[in-house]
């Protein structure tokens, strides 16, 4: 199964699985490609109404592909009323392999997120480690170059993840990683919990008084 990984050009780069349309059969395999799919489509691929994400069970798989097609192309989720398309259009828009190595050739910083995109928080301590761990191994082998970086699925502290987690990630040699947790970073800011904020503001203006009102809340 050709295997993409999500991007993050803000410093970091996702690592996700996607789909090939004419894959050999693999359960393990998919159970665990499936992890990232189940937060809006149900752990039983059933859907979930208040998301509006279809149940994907039973969908034969010429549809996958050509749904998956649609919003890499933009003829799904582009559209500024297409709001429910939109939560599914980056799941998609997924980098090849050779993708990855190019942005990495080319001096983009790549960094790692986790092997399946869990809640940290809501695995038992071993699987979390282990969801870690491999994302930066297969990054590290992808690539060819180390993996500094990390960033915390959701990143939430001590909602979507917790200080045993934070602690891990210093052990086995990321040189930092960043939260969700608004505030700007200063020099006493713990380097495994930095602080970012998305700039989702439309004019310049708004994206200045936004850097302005984070300098309040320094982390």
């Amino acid at each position: 199964m050709q295997t993409f990984i999500g991007s993050s050009l803000l410093v970091l780069i996702s690592l996700c699985a996607g789909f090939s349309a004419q894959a050999a059969g693999n359960i393990e395999k998919g159970k665990m490609l499936y992890n990232i799919c189940a937060t809006c489509h149900g752990s039983n691929a059933e859907g979930m109404l208040v998301l509006n994400a279809p149940a994907n069970a039973g969908q034969d798989s010429w549809y996958i592909t050509r749904q998956l097609k649609n919003f890499r192309e933009g003829i799904r989720g582009a559209h500024p009323q297409d709001t429910f398309g939109a939560q599914m259009r980056p799941m998609a828009m997924m980098l090849t392999n050779d993708q990855v190595k190019q942005l990495r050739d080319a001096g983009i910083e790549i960094g790692a997120h986790t092997r399946t995109h869990p809640i940290l928080a809501m695995l038992k301590l071993a699987d979390a480690r282990q969801e870690i761990q491999a994302s930066k191994d297969a990054l590290e082998t992808l690539t060819g170059k180390p993996v500094r970086y990390f960033a915390y699925p959701n990143g939430r502290p001590e909602i979507d993840y917790r200080l045993e987690h934070r602690d891990f990630v210093k052990s086995i040699g990321f040189e930092g990683a960043v939260s969700t947790q608004w505030g700007v970073a200063s020099e006493t800011s713990d380097r495994w919990q930095m602080p970012r904020f998305t700039p989702w503001d439309q004019t310049p203006l708004r994206f200045m008084v936004r850097l302005l009102a984070m300098f309040r809340n320094p982390a």
